[in-house]
């Protein structure tokens, strides 16, 4: 269940980054990815409940069968409304207004909040990708890095992240063949080959690989498990801090770590 509430709310994320973009062609794609969401939801809380349906059930028909079962769908009218202009869009190829948008990206937030909590006794706004990691370890220091930005310690947040962005890039390391060279001043040079390997391989971004290394303190594991790791400034950012965990996340959730 967790699994497909999780996979609801990055469709609604998604829906929420296009219509940022600002374009026609993007907000009808914010259109279907809110109803999408919402969809996703809908069959979650089908499947939980044992609700039996169609094979092909449509949308307005699951609506109906979820409250037959008696269960309350909050905002149904507005899901309709939006389910409308979801098909105008996808079947159509008709453009929704701007300020339609709005008001649907409103609607399905209002829907996930609301509908999460009461049938799931879920906080959407707490529905986090982090469970989705399969390293306990790794786990930890995303959730350590949250904890402390959330009681607003920006310094402990990004040594959290240093201690996520090692682990990461050392089992991603660790899936290539190992190579060096005997001559000491050389070794610089080859860690920072691998280096580049590595983010061509896994197809990294560079530069967003660059700007989490040049942010986040440097940080080495020693034989005894510990970590040290040294500062490379004085002050920090929330919103720089978000740019590094969302990167590091999806790097971490698309290799399977």
């Amino acid at each position: 269940m967790l699994d497909q509430l999780l996979i609801s709310k990055k469709l609604y994320k998604e829906g929420c980054h296009q219509h940022e973009l600002g374009d026609p062609i993007s907000d009808g794609v914010a259109v279907s990815l809110f109803q999408d969401a919402i969809e996703i939801y809908i069959w979650t809380l089908i499947k939980d409940r044992g609700i039996s349906v169609g094979k092909n059930s449509e949308f307005t028909n699951n609506l109906a069968l979820i409250a037959a079962a008696g269960l309350r769908i909050p905002s149904q009218p507005k899901l309709l409304e939006l389910n409308k202009a979801r098909v105008n869009f996808k079947h159509y190829g008709n453009l929704p207004a701007r300020r339609d948008v709005e008001k649907f990206r409103n609607y399905a937030q209002e829907f996930l909040v609301e509908a999460c909590l009461e049938h799931f006794k879920v906080s959407f706004s707490d529905l986090s990708s982090i469970k989705l990691i399969r390293s306990e370890e790794i786990q930890e220091y995303f959730n350590s890095a949250r904890s402390s930005v959330n009681e607003e310690q920006l310094r402990p947040a990004y040594e959290s992240l240093g201690k996520a962005k090692f682990l990461i890039f050392n089992e991603l390391s660790g899936r290539l063949p190992r190579f060096g060279t005997k001559y000491r001043e050389h070794a610089r040079d080859f860690e920072i080959l691998r280096e580049l390997l590595l983010v061509a391989v896994h197809r990294i971004d560079l530069n967003e690989f660059k700007f989490a290394s040049f942010a986040l303190p440097t940080t080495v594991r020693m034989i005894s498990g510990s970590f040290q790791q040294n500062h490379h400034r004085t002050k920090y950012s929330l919103e720089e801090f978000n740019r590094i965990y969302d990167f590091l996340l999806e790097l971490c959730l698309r290799e399977s770590l």
